[in-house]
């Protein structure tokens, strides 16, 4: 588990040393307070109900033998973290369920968008990055 975690981490520095390139941190304080690692992971937190329901129906397209590139499946996840905090003050349930319809296509857009990689249509993957942070105690840190 250990192990799985650190990899997972490793990726996600290299993520952030591709997105900043060569980029000076002094020429550009603001790509790198918006792009840390640390913010990444902070994403990956507050939506991590999401990736945990993405995953799980992307085995599920390929577990299904009526496949067809338009199919929608029913995706129903809690409103990410950010989002559950302030709804109290906006008047809204924080513990209400969204519930979309999506393409497989739509899932592998959405999951890298969270995780800040990328592996593909591989079910198999994203499940081993999600179940290496989800067994970790101190993963996600702001949940």
């Amino acid at each position: 588990m250990k192990k799985d975690v650190d990899h997972y981490e490793r990726r996600l520095t290299a993520r952030f040393w591709d997105i900043v390139g060569d980029k000076d941190p002094y020429d550009d304080w603001d790509l790198f307070d918006e792009n840390s690692v640390e913010s990444m992971i902070q994403h990956i937190a507050r939506n991590w109900d999401e990736a945990r329901v993405l995953v799980e129906v992307l085995e599920s397209t390929h577990l299904d033998d009526e496949y067809t590139p338009e199919k929608q499946y029913p995706v129903a996840h809690f409103m990410d973290g950010r989002s559950r905090n302030l709804a109290p003050r906006q008047g809204k349930d924080p513990d209400k369920i969204l519930h979309s319809n999506k393409t497989r296509a739509e899932i592998l857009k959405r999951i890298p968008e969270i995780a800040n990689d990328d592996f593909g249509d591989d079910p198999d993957e994203w499940r081993s990055w999600y179940q290496a942070f989800d067994d970790d105690p101190s993963f996600p840190p702001y949940r």
